[in-house]
């Protein structure tokens, strides 16, 4: 019997020896490290005087040691939420500024097309007239643009008529005002060198500027 005791008590002692030598402490808290290293020592000086109780103790006790740390703590998860509101706020405000922008982009590209259409038609004297477009900036804050046939918008024929956007709105003409922008058949040159501006009703910095230079090209 002592000399079968004497085999398992060394079994033992190789079985943990291998535990406290090769066991991380990745993810323990300093409590359970320290709790770790006291539990060793009792282990150890149990095995020098063969108590065999402290030693099943400690195998009872070894899965709460070698359990790490789970799960998040409720001021993680406060501070992952407050990341993803500010991470949200700031990606609403982009796409809420790219839009605006967008707006003015495509109403300045609209008003570029028509004005350049005119321009070419007075060119090759499309029904034998000149050809012009007409610009309104009503007080309401309602824009429009018109396409005409002949000496003026009040006198000539309505072509086309379009409406900005509804967040746009033009900065040039001034409100309660208009523009007419006419070029001369043949050489389709303009009267004088116009600029159309029109801005985000919102955010007037968003801009765009349409330039008609003395040749009648338009820039923007």
């Amino acid at each position: 019997m002592n000399y079968e005791s004497g085999i398992m008590n060394k079994k033992n002692k190789r079985h943990h020896s291998s535990f406290i030598i090769h066991h991380s402490n990745r993810g323990f808290t300093p409590l359970e490290i320290f709790k770790k290293k006291f539990l060793t020592k009792i282990f150890s000086r149990s095995l020098a005087k063969n108590n065999t109780g402290a030693v099943s103790c400690l195998r009872r006790s070894e899965y709460h040691i070698a359990r790490p740390l789970t799960g998040f703590t409720l001021i993680e998860l406060l501070i992952v939420i407050s990341i993803v509101a500010i991470l949200a706020t700031i990606i609403s405000l982009n796409l809420s500024g790219f839009s605006k922008s967008q707006s003015v982009v495509n109403d300045a590209s609209k008003i570029a097309f028509v004005l350049r259409g005119a321009r070419d038609k007075s060119i090759s004297q499309e029904n034998t007239n000149q050809w012009g477009v007409y610009f309104e900036n009503s007080a309401n804050g309602d824009g429009f643009y018109a396409l005409f046939e002949g000496p003026s918008y009040a006198s000539g024929t309505t072509a086309l008529k379009k409406s900005l956007s509804p967040s746009v709105k033009f900065i040039n003409p001034a409100s309660g005002s208009s523009t007419t922008i006419s070029f001369a058949k043949v050489t389709g040159l303009p009267s004088g060198t116009s600029s159309i501006v029109i801005s985000s009703k919102s955010n007037e910095a968003i801009s765009k500027t349409l330039i008609i230079n003395s040749n009648g090209e338009v820039q923007y």
